[in-house]
């Protein structure tokens, strides 16, 4: 289930549960960015959050590029 705030991750039970929805814009219509943790020791991490392009953009993209090197 994708968090009410749509995070790309969510910290539960006083923070000893971390949820990551690694998926943005879940299905393609949920509106949710998609997120990581970086764990760089013991006891600390940072969280990292994304939103991936739509699928008919990524395709323009790849067009672009791939028709550029022709």
């Amino acid at each position: 289930q994708v968090p009410s705030t749509n995070r790309g991750y969510e910290v539960l039970h006083n923070s000893k549960l971390i949820t990551v929805f690694s998926a943005s814009n879940y299905c393609g219509s949920q509106g949710n960015h998609g997120g990581l943790v970086v764990f760089h020791k013991p006891g600390e991490h940072t969280f990292k959050e994304f939103w991936a392009p739509a699928l008919p953009e990524v395709v323009k993209l790849l067009e672009v590029k791939l028709g550029a090197g022709r």
